[in-house]
């Protein structure tokens, strides 16, 4: 393989564990935030297609307003309103009931 290709793999299999992770019935909202790549939008996306509307959108917001450093200035969520969510689920609750941006 290419060294250019390289940097390609690895989200490819994130995507690949997560669809078949979801096949399996596993609840997404289980799926815990540091094994997604949240600047990955195609995966994203997919997680979020296993959300109903109201969670999909708190999900949306969330990867939005906290998804990476750079976006929040190295503070993540945890700085200012207690501990950074672990989950997609803690996730969507965060942003329900202690963000400032709400869904």
């Amino acid at each position: 393989m290419p060294p250019g290709d390289q940097k390609h793999v690895l989200p490819r299999i994130t995507v690949v564990v997560c669809l078949f992770l979801a096949a399996c019935g596993r609840d997404v909202r289980e799926v815990r935030l540091a094994d997604v790549n949240l600047s990955d939008m195609t995966l994203v996306q997919q997680l979020g297609r296993e959300l109903g509307p109201e969670d999909r959108t708190a999900f949306a917001t969330y990867v939005a307003v906290h998804g990476g450093s750079d976006r929040n200035c190295g503070h993540g969520p945890g700085a200012r309103y207690g501990p950074k969510p672990e989950t997609i689920g803690d996730a969507i609750l965060f942003m329900r009931t202690t963000s400032p941006v709400r869904s």
